[in-house]
């Protein structure tokens, strides 16, 4: 899924905020399925935005219209912008240390494949099942995962 990396600083993020909420390259027309606005917690002048597309194509266009609004009326709200169109490699949320003592809510159905690179490493394939079954890493010796299988009461 490519995503298109651009950050800049601010010199107001209001201001800023404002204009990119007015949206002038057409976001959603221009194929992004998602994004993420961040700020920098050192500098909240200093904004990141993730967007999401299907294509390579969709991101390259909407950084061609970006690449216009910087050249005109963007100066006024944002300084140096830098972009790049990036690909995702790998995605992967840690849990915390010990997923074999977590268990699910009461009648909630809660599995999904558990990678066996160490502990609480999730991938989000979720695939429910009548018994709630899900397969979750242990810690041997060697201090890498292995898999094993548990099941989850509902009740």
């Amino acid at each position: 899924m490519p995503i298109l990396r651009i950050e800049h600083a601010v010199p107001d993020f209001s201001g800023w905020k404002r204009a990119f909420d007015s949206d002038p390259a057409d976001r959603k027309g221009s194929g992004v399925r998602r994004y993420h606005v961040m700020r920098s917690v050192e500098d909240p002048n200093y904004v990141m935005i993730d967007l999401e597309f299907d294509s390579l194509e969709d991101a390259e266009g909407l950084l061609a219209k970006m690449r216009r609004v910087w050249s005109g009326d963007g100066q006024r709200v944002m300084r140096n912008p830098q972009a790049r169109i990036v690909d995702t490699v790998e995605v992967i949320e840690l849990w915390g240390l010990s997923l074999a003592s977590r268990r699910p809510p009461k009648r909630q159905v809660a599995c999904g494949l558990v990678s066996a690179a160490g502990w609480g490493l999730r991938v989000a394939s979720v695939i429910p099942t009548p018994t709630m079954r899900a397969i979750v890493p242990i810690r041997t010796d060697a201090g890498s995962g292995r898999w094993m299988r548990s099941a989850w009461s509902s009740e």
